[in-house]
């Protein structure tokens, strides 16, 4: 898959907004590549898919449903496939195997382990 994103930023000469540079550059890839795993996302949804309860092909689409989830980069909107079966009904959502839960919120795998490995590395100190 390739993903074809062109932007342009502005920054204001002189060396000494270094400071100023760096935050307006550091948003300004941030939401880059935000926008670039929405794009992958989305080009993700166009593929073939086949039915996880039966393996049939035969899936009728049932439009989107933007999705939040938290990523390392951040929060992300997507656009999520709604599908459905026309053999056996069964309906879902497209690409779920690529998203975790995590006591109830919408974080990618990455993420979950970033904060996982995180939080182990936390001293432990009960609540007095």
């Amino acid at each position: 898959m390739q993903v074809t994103i062109t932007r342009t930023i502005q920054i204001p000469d002189g060396a000494q907004r270094i400071n100023e540079n760096e935050e307006r550059i550091h948003s300004f890839g941030l939401s880059l590549t935000r926008e670039l795993l929405r794009e992958a996302w989305q080009n993700s949804q166009n593929r073939h898919w086949s039915c996880e309860v039966c393996g049939s092909e035969n899936i009728i689409r049932r439009g989107y449903r933007d999705y939040t989830v938290t990523t390392i980069l951040g929060r992300v909107k997507l656009r999520r496939a709604r599908v459905r079966c026309h053999e056996c009904g069964k309906a879902g959502r497209a690409s779920d195997s690529g998203l975790k839960k995590v006591e109830g919120s919408r974080v990618s795998a990455k993420f979950a382990e970033l904060a996982s490995s995180s939080e182990a590395s936390w001293p432990y100190r009960p609540h007095m």
